[in-house]
């Protein structure tokens, strides 16, 4: 085409800008709408399950400043824990100490559940009997020794109705049933537990 100053101009200028149509512009809209509200879906669901985690498992992140559950459980370690069906024997429990006679620099304990009301705990040679059987404990190291520390409450002990005998498994460093002895089974908080970073 020859403009009236007698250049010419090329009719599809090669920077020319196309127009969008109405029907594609909606479509691109729709598209971003739908990824949005997507997105949004998602979030939701993603916090609906860590209500549901929280509220009903009681999901909860700790720091472990001591060594008592090495190796299990390194000192610095991060571990998340929760509380999930009954305590059974060789689970890793939380317990609440605030309504217990137990001095210490935290609330919370982390060790292991050893026995149940009723069983017979006594520490004898290096091991751990139950009922007069030696406990497996394939957890340990093979060369650990469990003793009884200083304050320690008896050489035997029988484990009250509503208790649970606690140890951890770092025998020669932790703070345990050996010296506070039996601990409700209301004050375990949660029976489940997950190191999530080690502290080695």
């Amino acid at each position: 085409m020859r403009s009236q100053y007698g250049s010419y101009m090329d009719e599809s200028p090669v920077g020319a800008v196309s127009h969008i149509g109405v029907g594609e512009r909606e479509s691109i809209l729709t598209r971003r709408s739908k990824a949005l509200r997507a997105l949004g879906v998602a979030i939701g669901l993603l916090v609906l399950v860590w209500l549901i985690l929280w509220q009903v498992l009681g999901v909860q992140s700790w720091w472990i400043p001591s060594e008592a559950m090495e190796p299990a459980i390194p000192q610095g370690s991060r571990v998340v824990t929760w509380s999930l069906g009954a305590i059974e024997r060789g689970d890793i429990v939380v317990i609440e100490t605030s309504d217990l006679d137990i001095a210490g620099p935290t609330t919370e304990l982390i060790k292991r559940v050893v026995a149940f009301e009723g069983e017979t705990v006594a520490i004898e040679n290096g091991q751990v009997l139950v009922d007069g059987d030696v406990l497996p404990e394939p957890y340990l190291p093979q060369d650990l020794s469990t003793g009884v520390p200083r304050g320690e409450i008896a050489q035997e002990v029988t484990v009250p109705t509503g208790y649970v005998y606690v140890l951890g498994d770092n025998r020669n460093r932790s703070a345990d049933s050996r010296s506070f002895g039996p601990i409700p089974i209301d004050s375990v908080v949660a029976n489940h537990a997950w190191v999530w970073r080690s502290g080695e």
